[in-house]
């Protein structure tokens, strides 16, 4: 692994994996995106590069001397483009601490404010934002215009500048992927937000599906994403897209697609070291893990070796997928785990260290109660059959620099079986990041030490050495008191902090309720104004039947007056009659 770099100089970066890629795409498509995001507006940005061939080819070989931002190019030797992706967020959130990062595809380019237009987008609340792009294929040196995707096209509904979330839910909850990955930006608290069973969001190794499948746990646990409705990508379609091409035999193109998405609730790793001498009791251990360790999740073993034939061989016999380095120590050293990043966080979420003499005896059932959740993201599980002050498992998730400064808040959390936690903790910031990140280089974000005398104890089970026979000179000492003042200086800071955090909560909460008073007293008016109205109306209705009554009444007694004259009438004419009969007589 080959690191060249410069200084940060922004909160923002832009990131460009690749391998092969000069034997793959058309060099103008690759000064297309290139210069296109040189071109981008208003925006100051540091870039990332990463060759995951392990090449010292560069994209940014005539631009990086005149590009007056941070630089960082770093090679590996990588199987897939998800694990570079993996690998170079990492760097770019974790080590070197961006708030935003944004994603490039060298196939495709980019309008010149869409870094402005995802900042304002990711400042609003959303912790990943894309946006609608344009389809083009290419003709020798022209490109043509193909088709253009909107709302419509992709089925999602519109909420002013955006997409509404419940909507880009309902598409990738019918595995229908709307976000497109070539212009995602990505935010840091995204990177270290967790899905719903406590799993770091991760791309996983299940190609085509790595980026469905990740939108889709994050939507599941009600991570805000977004599409910004613009169009502000331009994506090229040809014959070697990085994310589509399944035509593994060509060379330089990305194998290990997967048939269907991977939505399992948790991927468990075992670490372990496996000495040639005891390949007779692979099988024992597989059982007794199998038997009694999480047994209804699935398992991945890290394996390092001293004969990685012959342990290869055997292990293959169990069928269980596992990933072997041939390194030989003389004690069973965690830190070598390290050597399978960062493929090892596309494989499983979390990762305990069983070491193979513990996995021989184990004789009760460890279930979920020992799972990390977000208060123990650390886990150290004791009392079991064998178990030691040097001899124990240690669980965590598989970022160590999410390990030691996000998640475990300064505390490695010790599981027993009653259930208490018991806190161990350690601090010397001259050791490097183990497996579980529990110190870091920085003694700001180190683990602080509650107890001097624990820490021999505890440095043996973390880091996998006997520390107990090393000395503790006055300069580690010295370390321990500088490391304990720059504790107590920034619990100082944390403290303000967190009474300017109360001040404003309380500020915060006032004005709710004065709000609320507001809007209360709004109802108020709105009732009695309704309660008004309907008083006068029902008074309408009364004085109009009132009228109508009236009105029924004076035409009842006209008709019996009228009555009563024709019956008269017809008495006098009758009267009359008999008058002139009588009189004939």
């Amino acid at each position: 692994m080959s690191i060249h770099y410069n200084n940060k100089t922004s909160e923002y970066a832009v990131i460009f994996f690749h391998k092969n890629i000069q034997n793959l795409y058309n060099n103008r498509w690759i000064v297309q995106c290139v210069e296109s995001v040189l071109n981008q507006k208003n925006i100051k940005f540091d870039i990332l590069e990463i060759n995951y061939g392990n090449t010292d080819y560069s994209v940014l070989e005539n631009y990086k001397n005149s590009f007056d931002g941070g630089y960082f190019f770093y090679k590996a030797d990588l199987p897939t483009h998800t694990d570079a992706m993996v690998y170079i967020l990492n760097k770019g959130f974790c080590e070197l601490g961006y708030n935003i990062i944004f994603n490039t595809n060298l196939d495709d380019y980019y309008n010149d404010y869409r870094f402005t237009k995802q900042v304002e987008c990711l400042n609003s609340g959303y912790l990943l934002c894309s946006s609608f792009w344009s389809y083009i294929k290419s003709s020798g040196d022209s490109d043509n215009f193909y088709q253009k995707i909107t709302n419509k096209s992709l089925g999602v509904k519109i909420n002013g500048n955006y997409i509404f979330f419940n909507s880009i839910k309902n598409e990738l909850e019918r595995n229908h992927n709307v976000i497109n990955h070539s212009g995602v930006a990505f935010s840091k608290n995204f990177w270290y937000s967790l899905d719903k069973y406590n799993n770091l969001l991760r791309y996983r190794d299940d190609k085509p599906f790595e980026d469905m499948t990740l939108w889709k746990r994050a939507v599941e646990n009600n991570i805000l994403i977004t599409i910004i409705n613009e169009d502000l990508i331009t994506y090229r379609l040809h014959g070697n897209q990085i994310g589509s091409n399944k035509d593994n035999n060509k060379s330089g193109m990305d194998g290990g697609y997967k048939k269907e998405p991977n939505m399992e609730t948790k991927r468990v790793g075992i670490y372990l070291y496996i000495d040639g001498n005891m390949i007779n009791e692979i099988s024992g251990y597989i059982s007794s893990i199998e038997s009694y360790f999480l047994p209804n999740f699935r398992k991945i073993f890290f394996i390092t070796t001293n004969d990685i034939e012959l342990i290869s061989r055997e292990f293959s016999k169990t069928q269980h997928e596992f990933y072997i380095k041939n390194i030989f120590t003389d004690y069973d050293n965690l830190e070598n785990v390290t050597t399978f990043y960062p493929q090892i966080e596309t494989l499983c979420d979390i990762i305990y260290h069983v070491p193979f003499d513990i996995g021989l005896i184990l004789e009760k059932q460890f279930g979920n109660n020992i799972l990390n959740d977000k208060e123990r993201p650390l886990i150290k599980v004791v009392n079991f059959i064998g178990a030691t002050d040097e001899n124990f498992i240690f669980g965590g998730l598989t970022n160590p620099f999410i390990n030691a400064v996000i998640k475990s808040n300064g505390k490695i959390l010790e599981y027993i079986e009653n259930n208490q936690n018991l806190i161990k903790t350690i601090t010397d910031d001259s050791v490097s990041e183990s497996l579980f990140g529990v110190v870091t280089n920085n003694v700001n974000e180190t683990v602080f030490t509650s107890s001097f005398n624990d820490i021999n104890r505890v440095f043996e089970g973390i880091m996998g050495v006997n520390s107990s026979k090393k000395d503790l000179s006055e300069s580690v000492k010295r370390r321990l008191e500088i490391a304990k003042e720059k504790k107590e200086k920034i619990e100082e800071i944390k403290a303000k902090q967190l009474l300017i955090i109360e001040e404003k909560k309380k500020i915060s909460e006032l004005q709710q309720k004065e709000r609320q008073q507001k809007l209360l007293e709004q109802e108020k008016i709105r009732q009695e104004l309704r309660k008004k109205d309907k008083i006068e109306k029902q008074k309408k209705i009364e004085d109009t039947q009132n009228k109508y009554t009236q009105i029924v009444d004076e035409m009842n007694k006209q008709k019996e007056l009228l009555q009563k004259r024709e019956e008269e009438k017809i008495r006098l004419r009758l009267e009359e009659r008999e008058r002139r009969r009588n009189k004939y007589k």
